[in-house]
């Protein structure tokens, strides 16, 4: 799953971007992932990985989330 910013430079215009980062957390899909296990079928889903794309000392302009599941 990936989500997408606007990459920009922390230190020259910090507000020019917005983080993809912020973007996946405030659409809760961490949280969201995690709730598709199940105690009854006795499965289990994470987000074992989480990257993102950017310049040097900037605002990641992409994300990606690494999710599992066990049986």
């Amino acid at each position: 799953m990936t989500a997408a910013g606007v990459e920009a430079h922390a230190g020259l215009d910090p507000y020019a971007g917005a983080s993809a980062v912020h973007a996946l957390a405030e659409a809760e899909l961490v949280t969201r992932i995690a709730a598709l296990g199940s105690r009854e079928r006795g499965t289990t889903v994470n987000v074992g990985v989480i990257r993102r794309r950017v310049a040097r000392s900037g605002c990641s302009g992409l994300c990606s989330v690494v999710a599992g599941s066990c049986p």
